[in-house]
């Protein structure tokens, strides 16, 4: 997974790179058309296009970059600080500047401008990252909307509250496996924005948030940060939870750095051990990354 996720950043790259050449190509073309009727200037003529083609592409390029789904301040009118949705506590796009990525807690009570606003903006792939049990009971109308996508892809291992906060960790970590990898790979290749979801938005989304964001080329510090906004926008209604669960230490559902940092550093082994056994891209297909785990362990 990790290693067919660079191979796609760098396709994109190279597609992005593509347009300042074709800009120089062109440019070239141009100046050298002058250049004939302007013999004793050739030099210059052929510099100036490809100056010209090469400014040129890296607009085109930007344009690019700049043009997909902007993320709208706020959200919807009246949303809650920090989510995008009115019903929703934890609804936020991954800090690509776009609609692209959207992480959420469970959005169980979209009103209609809700699903239009999603509609509108292009979020019609939906991934419900919820255990079967959680998908049964409280059910998603997204699901039955027409026009949106939706897959129940369960994290594994999610739903169960980690016995204490030094376990949190080893569950992130455990999280991370074949299951993992096809939820990432439906998110990376889908056509359309994507809205994917636990019950909180915080564990399984996070772990699912911090893979997509290694992928995506951000550094640790942007997807420590990712995962900490989520204990802004939970911490009334963690207090309120382990205030009516006096058996659940409230530090074990609190957001804590050092448990996103372990994960990343799980990440970071995973992936230097499927470089150093790379032969071809055939061997992406049969790697597993559970296995790949061991290394961490």
């Amino acid at each position: 997974m990790f290693l067919a996720g660079l191979a796609e950043k760098k396709k994109k790259q190279e597609k992005k790179n593509g347009y300042e050449a074709m800009g120089m190509s062109l440019g070239m073309c141009f100046g050298a058309a002058v250049g004939t009727i302007f013999p004793e200037y050739i030099g210059v003529t052929l510099s100036m296009g490809m100056l010209v083609g090469l400014l040129v592409g890296m607009c085109v390029k930007n344009c690019e970059e700049d043009t997909n789904e902007f993320l709208p301040k706020g959200g919807l009118e009246g949303s809650r600080m920090g989510s995008l949705l009115k019903s929703t506590r934890n609804t936020r796009a991954l800090p690509t500047r776009t609609l692209r990525y959207i992480r959420s807690d469970y959005p169980g009570n979209l009103s209609d401008e809700e699903v239009s606003w999603l509609r509108k903006n292009g979020v019609t792939t939906i991934i419900d990252l919820r255990e079967k049990t959680e998908y049964a009971q409280k059910p998603c109308r997204l699901e039955t909307e027409s026009g949106f996508t939706y897959y129940h892809l369960p994290v594994t291992g999610g739903g169960v509250v980690p016995e204490s906060p030094d376990s949190v960790a080893d569950a992130y970590i455990k999280m991370i496996d074949g299951q993992m990898e096809r939820i990432i790979c439906v998110i990376l290749k889908a056509e359309r924005n994507v809205l994917y979801f636990c019950g909180a938005g915080k564990d399984r989304t996070g772990v699912v948030s911090a893979i997509l964001l290694k992928q995506l080329g951000f550094s640790d510090s942007v997807i420590i940060e990712d995962y900490m906004k989520t204990k802004d926008n939970l911490l009334d209604f963690l207090k309120a939870f382990a205030a009516k669960h006096p058996e659940v230490n409230i530090h074990t559902i609190l957001p804590r750095e050092e448990n996103i940092k372990k994960v990343l550093a799980a990440l970071s082994q995973i992936e230097e051990k499927a470089q150093s056994v790379f032969t071809g891209e055939a061997d992406i297909k049969k790697r597993n990354i559970g296995s790949n785990l061991e290394v961490y362990k």
